[in-house]
């Protein structure tokens, strides 16, 4: 939320922002005014090995 946050100060003051973030439901809400679009990214890192590879995330736009 605090990034948000930032990034719409940011925008007030003319700045182009954009964000990659988590594709959870709660992230699309945030930034329902931005464009945003969903991409899949490959996770090379993580606890659990059947869970690397391909995850969903969006990139939201203020431009």
């Amino acid at each position: 939320f605090r990034l948000f946050e930032a990034a719409e100060r940011a925008v007030g003051r003319g700045a182009q922002v954009a964000i990659s973030n988590s594709s959870a439901p709660f992230v699309k809400k945030l930034f329902r005014k931005w464009e945003v679009v969903t991409i899949f990214s490959r996770r090379a890192i993580n606890s659990k090995g059947d869970r690397r590879g391909w995850v969903e995330e969006v990139l939201a736009k203020s431009y």
